[in-house]
């Protein structure tokens, strides 16, 4: 099987733990970087990503490689923005039908809560990806406090490859 995670991380900690995942499963790498980037400080950067996210606005990405048809599993990993997935990754998933893939999603947060998931499995559904609202996939939700606890992620990324269903 031919893998990809796909990832969006203003911080580090998305790409600490994609970076991980892809390593996991012998994966293709793809960044996700915003062009212009959002601010990284301050009030703005709450007021500009957070509002972006929130109204599922897309973000303009700079040039990045991926061909989903070179691809049996895509992995797509994206912090929480205002409860939802980033505006990066709203402009993959707004670029990329992955019907007829195994679909795995990765999401950081400080709560820990599962809204960034929830709105991924939510465009994935209205874009054609999964059949049902509730179809069946993958997920590991961390918050950005577990990411630095190398053996916890460790334990939680071979979990979540198993269910991928690729043997470890």
């Amino acid at each position: 099987m031919n893998y990809a995670v796909v990832y969006y991380s203003m911080d580090g900690h998305t790409k600490g733990v994609a970076t991980k995942v892809a390593k996991k499963l012998s994966a293709k790498l793809v960044r996700l970087e915003c062009n212009p980037p959002y601010p990284k400080t301050g009030a703005a950067k709450f007021l500009k990503g957070g509002s972006d996210a929130l109204f599922d606005r897309q973000a303009k990405l700079a040039p990045y490689e991926f061909d989903e048809r070179d691809f049996d599993v895509v992995i797509l990993a994206s912090p929480m923005w205002a409860g939802k997935a980033s505006p990066a990754m709203n402009r993959f998933l707004h670029e990329h039908v992955l019907a007829h893939k195994r679909i795995g999603l990765v999401s950081l947060s400080k709560s820990g809560r599962d809204g960034c998931l929830v709105d991924m499995r939510r465009k994935l559904y209205e874009r054609g990806t999964l059949p049902t609202a509730d179809a069946p996939l993958e997920s590991l939700n961390l918050t950005e406090e577990e990411s630095g606890n190398e053996a916890e992620v460790a334990g939680r990324i071979d979990n979540f490859c198993d269910r991928l269903g690729k043997l470890l």
